[in-house]
């Protein structure tokens, strides 16, 4: 009985402890110990700088204010021969101070000289008082343009009879501007703070040299209202005649990007059923917000106009696209700005209104100048608002995910509303201004009742109410939260990008009378038929870039490892350069597959040259004896001379070269500036730095990201080589005859390369290294050239909280500096031995890979299919100079200098295949990393003594010739080592 009571008085004491713990527990939780402000970032930027100073700040309303360039520096080295402007060197910087009379906010203006090529907009770097004011001011475009050029009669068409774009040339001269958001967000010029007083203004020169002249701070000029616009012109003539201005053909850009496109129906006043002939002005190549082309045009009396479109906007179904109107460099009324062009399903005419009539425009007699910027201005603010909500909802995935420790189990009851006792409420709230910003969207395009590319956001409003329903089943979805292509978050980050493209094709402008009717958008009906009809049936018997069974004589014959976007592109340089130049005919067509080249060599139907193949490739055409040792020219030396020795490696057999690089991968760093911030991590340069920061990421359920954990199970030389280089290894004997993986310092990277999977916890398989970055649970890691453009179009949301560094590595002793050797796999040119023309198919290679012909490539490739298609040359002065980013092509010159890819050998592929079940069996199944390696080493020498005795190199084991592998020890047998 006493043992019962006992017991029963400890049962309540425990109890009652456990209790009065918990208690104190919650009492001490606070959900600011478990949530990150994701979002903190964005609180500098202009938008929210700006509303912040607007509360406290006059805007100036004095005179201007001129800084000239002979009053700043007392150092006359840096001025121009007139000491008139002051060089600003690429990535150097200079002060100056300028007085003014009351604190408050000042529009600014430059006045500079570009004197050099640009290929890209130059940027600065501006701070006042040493204080960079909002994030936009590090890298700020300065305003430039590039001209367009027309091309000449006889050069306007290429061998298809398709039309060709013009030129574009960058305007080179002087600039004096009112510096406005490069990506037209806001109505009004960025605003800077200054003080009373003297101010210290910085600029630094981020990408390219430029001249100063002088800066002007000024005072707010308010646009007129349409009404004042009209009321000052009213007593002007209305003009019963048209200008038409052909919306393809404009003066200049401030983008490459933007071009002149093709729209193939009867309903174009410039068509073709057979050919690609320009008639509008490309939708696509303007979507980017702040794209602006410019028009000349002359007006024979002065008077009022009405001003018309013939447009297509067809992206953004149920929204609109916004353009801002500026005649003479000015917004004459403030409607201009931000003009909305609706919907449509065909082509239709929009003359500018209000909701009292159309709008008349003032025009005086002689030559103008209008211009058409893209805007996202009507939406700015509701973007805001949505860039909160995601960043709201990505900490809190995060608070999550810190508290259960990523656990998915189903099986476990968690109380997140003991740590986060507000989320239901904060959920409903998020799902109900989701809801909000859509239907001010919706609103904007009233004839609509659907904003199709907004969607996105009720299906996010519909899930996180779903969640809110029960908070405590959140760790168990966290795919619908903030993790993964369908969550939450990622759909408003779709939205984002969707709404953001501000895409419009235009064919003509008028500007007109009232009385003036314009033709048809759409023309007759039956006209429309026939035309699709003849289209339709020449389809059947267009012939270009197919492969023919019979060669044209005198004509080189070139198969091209890419899709027909890239054929058209190289097809008119070659035939607008090379041929006028050379008088060598070439003729391209799309390599159809690598099998292709080794049926076709038993019936001699090979072709000349293949341009663009896998850098791995060409090994098997030269053991086969089916290639020309490039090396047997006399100027192959010339022609390489840029290229690192190492990306020749897959292409060396026995004492040739058979393949000339053309493009290169690198692997680099990236990662998030604002959660690294956050957690007082400095970016790592070598794996001991990533093992020391591992413990304070995994803390808050973060990582690193190594390519090895993707999805795939296949790990090639491209993931597995690294670290081998890195610690010291080689891949291959000095014969390679045999594999090296028994020798101790490959058993060691192999091992380190499993133990930071099995010891240190990196994640074993990512399907999308891309949405982990983007949610922050993947804060860092490694990525080719591929992943900046990804995250620079696919993630808008993330733009100045990321950044890059070349690929980490370990500390080599020999080389007193971290060794980053990394494969850099790419493209390649080659010869083949049965071409007649071998001679004119290198003249070929060699003019198709020198750095001249790589830039002009580049910029087509930009202009033509835009940002995204662009690679990375494996000439380095071509890199250097092209029309890559700064940010990517700096680090990305770093990384190429550690380039070293893995030779191809006969029987290479068993090296990579066994290297690849070593891993798997290690990290995957557990093996003790000696015994899988054991296994793997006696299939990898007898499939390598196999091949080598099938090529003449061994019999019954005894070398009959020798082979040499090309290393990085040795390269310099074949290539010169760069300087």
């Amino acid at each position: 009985m006493k043992k019962s009571i006992i017991l029963m008085m400890l049962t309540m004491l425990m109890f009652f402890t456990i209790s009065l713990f918990d208690v104190r527990i919650k009492g001490e939780i606070n959900e600011s110990d478990w949530v990150i402000d994701l979002g903190r970032f964005r609180e500098n930027t202009y938008q929210r700088k700006l509303d912040s100073w607007l509360d406290k700040y006059p805007k100036y309303s004095g005179e201007d204010i001129n800084v000239l360039a002979n009053e700043i520096l007392s150092d006359n080295s840096l001025y121009d021969e007139n000491k008139e402007a002051i060089l600003i060197k690429k990535k150097e910087e200079i002060s100056f101070n300028v007085l003014v009379p009351e604190e408050g906010l000042y529009h600014f203006s430059l006045n500079f000289l570009i004197n050099e090529e640009f290929t890209t907009a130059p940027t600065i770097k501006l701070s006042v008082n040493d204080e960079v004011l909002y994030n936009e001011l590090n890298n700020l475009n300065l305003p430039i343009v590039w001209n367009v050029i027309e091309r000449e009669e006889e050069n306007k068409y290429n061998r298809y009879g398709n039309e060709l774009l013009p030129y574009t040339a960058a305007k080179k001269g002087e600039y004096y501007q009112l510096i406005s958001d490069p990506e037209a967000r806001y109505e009004e010029p960025l605003w800077l703070k200054l003080n009373s007083g003297v101010n210290k203004i910085t600029i630094q020169a981020n990408n390219y040299d430029f001249y100063l002249k002088g800066m002007t701070f000024s005072k707010e000029e308010q646009p007129l209202t349409y009404q004042e616009y009209y009321n000052i012109h009213k007593n002007e003539k209305i003009i019963n005649d048209q200008i038409v201005i052909k919306g393809y053909l404009f003066e200049d850009k401030n983008d490459v990007e933007i071009k002149s496109g093709y729209y193939k129906g009867a309903q174009m006043e410039k068509a073709s059923y057979k050919t690609n002939v320009l008639n509008k002005l490309e939708g696509d190549s303007i979507s980017r917000s702040g794209s602006k082309v410019s028009y000349l045009f002359e007006v024979k009396e002065s008077g009022l106009y009405q001003l018309s479109f013939k447009y297509l906007q067809q992206a953004k179904i149920g929204m609109s696209s916004g353009l801002s109107i500026f005649i003479d460099d000015e917004i004459p009324f403030r409607e201009a700005a931000g003009y909305l062009f609706s919907y449509n399903k065909k082509w239709e005419y929009e003359t500018l209104h209000n909701k009292n009539g159309q709008f008349l425009f003032f025009l005086e007699k002689g030559e103008h100048k209008l211009t058409l910027e893209t805007t996202v201005v009507n939406l700015t603010n509701h973007i805001d608002e949505l860039y909160r909500i995601m960043d709201r909802i990505n900490s809190l995935g995060l608070a999550v995910s810190s508290i259960t420790g990523r656990s998915e189990d189903a099986l476990i009851d968690w109380d997140i509303l003991k740590y986060l006792p507000n989320i239901k409420e904060e959920l409903i709230s998020l799902a109900e201004r989701l809801e909000d910003v859509y239907d001010l969207i919706n609103n904007l395009t009233p004839k609509y009742k659907k904003a199709t590319n907004a969607t996105p956001l009720l299906i996010a409003s519909k899930q996180l109410k779903r969640l809110a329903k029960n908070p405590n089943k959140i760790p168990n979805k966290l795919a619908e939260f903030n993790q993964g292509s369908g969550s939450a978050y990622q759909l408003i980050g779709v939205a984002i990008n969707d709404i953001s493209g501000q895409t419009i094709d235009i064919e003509n402008i008028y500007f007109h009378g009232s009385n003036i009717k314009l033709p048809k958008a759409n023309g007759n009906f039956f006209e429309r038929i026939w035309f699709s009809i003849k289209s339709f049936f020449y389809s059947f018997i267009d012939e270009r870039y197919k492969l023919s069974s019979s060669k044209e004589k005198n004509t080189l014959n070139v198969w091209v490892g890419k899709s027909s976007l890239y054929l058209d592109i190289m097809q008119n340089m070659i035939d607008d350069e090379f041929t006028k130049e050379t008088g060598i005919k070439v003729k391209l067509n799309v390599l159809p597959s690598n099998q292709k080249i080794i049926l076709n060599n038993a019936t001699k139907t090979n072709p000349d040259v293949v341009l663009s193949i896998d850098s791995w490739d060409p090994f098997q055409y030269a053991l086969r004896g089916m290639l020309v040792d490039l090396k047997s020219f006399s100027d192959f030396d010339e022609v390489v001379e840029d290229i690192h020795p190492n990306n020749f490696t897959p292409m060396v057999f026995e004492d040739g070269v058979y393949g000339i690089p053309e493009t290169q991968s690198t692997y680099l760093l990236y990662y998030r500036t604002d959660i690294l911030e956050f957690l007082g991590i400095t970016p790592p340069d070598t794996w001991d730095d990533v093992i020391n920061i591992l413990p304070i990421l995994q803390s808050y359920q973060m990582n690193f990201y190594h390519p090895l954990g993707g999805e795939g199970a296949y790990k090639g030389f491209g993931l597995t080589s690294p670290i081998i280089y890195q610690m010291g290894g080689e891949i291959y004997q000095e014969n390679g005859f045999s594999t090296t993986f028994d020798e101790e310092i490959n058993i060691e990277a192999i091992k380190f390369m499993t133990d930071i999977f099995n010891v240190y916890d990196l994640p074993e398989q990512v399907p999308s290294f891309f949405e982990h970055f983007r949610s922050g649970s993947l804060p860092l890691g490694i990525a080719t050239a591929d992943f900046y453009l990804q995250l620079k179009y696919a993630a808008p949301e993330l733009k100045g909280q990321w950044d890059i560094l070349p690929l980490i590595g370990m500390y080599d002793e020999n080389l007193a500096e971290v060794a980053r050797w990394a494969p850099t796999y790419g493209k390649a040119s080659i010869l083949f031995k049965a071409s007649e023309m071998q001679k004119e198919g290198f003249q070929l290679i060699k003019w198709w890979n020198k750095k001249a012909t790589q830039l002009a490539y580049l910029q087509n490739v930009k202009m033509i299919l835009g940002e995204r298609y662009l690679y990375l040359p494996a000439n380095l002065k071509t890199l250097e100079e092209s029309i890559w980013d700064v940010e990517v092509k700096e680090q990305a010159l770093i990384q190429a200098k550690w380039a070293r890819i893995p030779a191809v050998t006969p029987g290479s592929y068993i090296v990579e295949r066994e290297l690849t079940n070593i891993w798997n069996k290690i990290v995957i199944d557990h093996i003790n990393p000696r015994e899988a390696i054991d296994q793997s080493i006696p299939r990898i020498n007898r499939e390598l003594r196999r091949k080598f005795e099938e090529f003449g190199y061994l019999k019954g084991g005894e070398v009959i010739r020798e082979y040499k592998v090309p290393r990085n020890d040795n390269i310099e047998n074949w290539i010169k080592k760069i300087d």
